[in-house]
């Protein structure tokens, strides 16, 4: 597999090679600075940021680099050759329909839908009812919110106002939340806290405090859950409750997670190539899809986000 390869219908994407096998590779954005990607760990070129993956980046450096799994989603990258569409309709989704092959920029870059922002290496993202747009944007240090039509971003926390730093979030948001009546919790990696804000305040208030958090997740209930990367345990926190209720833990993840109408809770298991999910009430653990099992276009390689349409999960790799 040669370097930069074309393998989606973005031309800012290309194939990079991965270093464990000179015929596999993944299909990423490759418009991403080089100064923010880190040589790979010698002898054995492995990542020390467990979502990030050990590639051959040529342009960039001599060695190899570790970069980011979040930047081979195909909503960014999307194939070239796509599988046929099921006849089953899935949801409110039509089984005739068909979406179309280009996306349009609506924030960040150079958009022709919305305002030009300069986004670094955004992590997470959340849409409430009324189609407004929540960004974890990670390396800015700062969350945005932006509003359908809307002309600019609204900076919710920023994390580079110095008077500010101790209310507004000094570490770099990964995850962000919002519940039905606009309050935002915000997951940082780096400070080990989810902070909460209500609508109007000025500061953020700390809500849980958990080692090496990944993602988080809400629920019709407004109950928080939060997954750990170092513990990989998964706990959720009812709404007026400070302590977390252990769902899961064991030797499975990072997994990233999303929960649906009936409060069942679906992880992605990156590790493992599969996706788990855990019933409310009795909380049997079941496999959803098993990666391993499957060959081709049907097996999972990475999996790192997760979403689910009227009940439906649909799984991101």
């Amino acid at each position: 597999m040669s370097p930069y390869d074309q393998c989606s219908t973005n031309i800012d994407c290309g194939c990079l090679p991965l270093t464990i096998s000179d015929d596999s590779g993944l299909c990423g954005f490759l418009r991403i600075k080089c100064s923010h990607l880190e040589p790979c760990e010698m002898p054995n070129d492995y990542c020390k940021n467990l979502d990030h993956v050990c590639v051959h980046h040529p342009r960039c450096h001599h060695v190899s680099v570790c970069y980011p799994l979040l930047m081979i989603d195909q909503r960014i990258c999307p194939p070239k050759i796509t599988s046929p569409l099921s006849a089953k309709p899935k949801g409110n989704i039509c089984s005739t329909a068909t979406w179309a092959q280009h996306g349009i920029t609506i924030i960040g870059g150079n958009s022709y839908e919305g305002p030009s922002v300069d986004l670094d290496f955004p992590k997470g993202m959340f849409i409430d009812e009324n189609q407004t747009i929540y960004i974890a944007d990670t390396d800015n240090h700062r969350v945005i919110k932006w509003k359908q039509d809307a002309s600019s971003v609204e900076i919710i926390t920023d994390g580079n106002d110095k008077e500010n730093i101790n209310t507004c979030g000094s570490g770099k948001p990964f995850d962000v939340v919002v519940d039905k009546n606009g309050t935002i919790y915000i997951a940082y990696l780096t400070i080990n806290q989810v902070q909460k804000w209500i609508r109007g305040a000025d500061r953020g208030e700390t809500m849980i405090n958990i080692h090496s958090l990944l993602s988080i997740a809400i629920d019709n209930e407004e109950s928080i859950y939060v997954s750990s990367m170092s513990s990989s345990k998964l706990k959720k926190y009812r709404k007026g409750v400070t302590y977390g209720q252990v769902l899961m833990s064991g030797e499975v993840g990072p997994f990233p997670l999303t929960v649906d109408r009936h409060r069942s809770v679906y992880m992605v298991d990156m590790y493992h190539d599969r996706v788990l999910k855990i019933d409310e009430g009795n909380r049997a653990i079941s496999v959803v899809v098993d990666g391993s099992e499957h060959s081709g276009t049907d097996r999972l390689s990475k999996p790192h986000s997760i979403a689910v349409d009227e009940g439906v999960p649909e799984f991101r790799q």
